[in-house]
């Protein structure tokens, strides 16, 4: 009984282990052996066609695809069409959009608040009650002092997005076909696990 918990249990983790399961049209690619010589690059490289990619930037759609400023093995960059790019990274360069927007709503505001507070500042000495004045101008400053800071975590939550998404590298192959001028790569469906 044990020796055969043992076999289950080796089949087990020989299962497990992170297999990188491609689907492209209808065929199943398996990229471990480029993963396993990634670790090493001793000796030729297989699946030569499939390159190490790292998305830049999405550029907009073009037709199925999503035209991105892409670097390939971490050399220089070129724009292609991307397929099959991973729901997980497209739902990142959209909260990146999203904070980027939020960002230019709150320069916006923050300008306006500068100029209130400039204003109140100015206007406080010849009001008719200055010492009221002088503390709205005062409010109106701590008002200012914390949207700045409010901007600033969203700007920092936006500076690790982009680390994050900088440091996502992944596996493209070169179909050999362009669309719309540009180069398509499909990086397929990851096969569910």
């Amino acid at each position: 009984m044990n020796a055969i918990l043992t076999i289950l249990a080796v089949a087990a983790s020989l299962s497990l282990e992170a297999s990188d399961i491609r689907i492209i049209g209808s065929k199943s690619v398996d990229l471990q052996p480029i993963h396993d010589w990634m670790k090493e690059k001793k000796g030729v490289r297989p699946m030569p066609h499939w390159k190490e990619i790292h998305i830049v930037a999405p550029l907009g759609e073009l037709g199925c695809y999503l035209k991105c400023a892409v670097q390939i093995e971490r050399g220089s960059t070129t724009t292609n069409a991307i397929g099959n790019v991973p729901v997980g990274l497209l739902a990142k360069f959209a909260e990146v959009r999203r904070i980027e927007q939020r960002l230019a709503e709150w320069n916006k505001r923050l300008r306006a608040e500068a100029r209130q507070v400039r204003e109140a500042h100015a206007l406080a000495p010849a009001a008719e009650y200055p010492g009221i004045a002088e503390a709205n101008a005062n409010i109106a400053g701590e008002k200012l002092r914390q949207s700045q800071e409010d901007r600033a975590a969203l700007s920092s939550k936006l500076d690790a997005l982009r680390t994050e998404i900088a440091a996502t590298y992944d596996y493209a192959m070169f179909t050999g076909q362009s669309y719309g001028g540009f180069k398509i790569m499909d990086m397929g469906r990851k096969q569910a696990q």
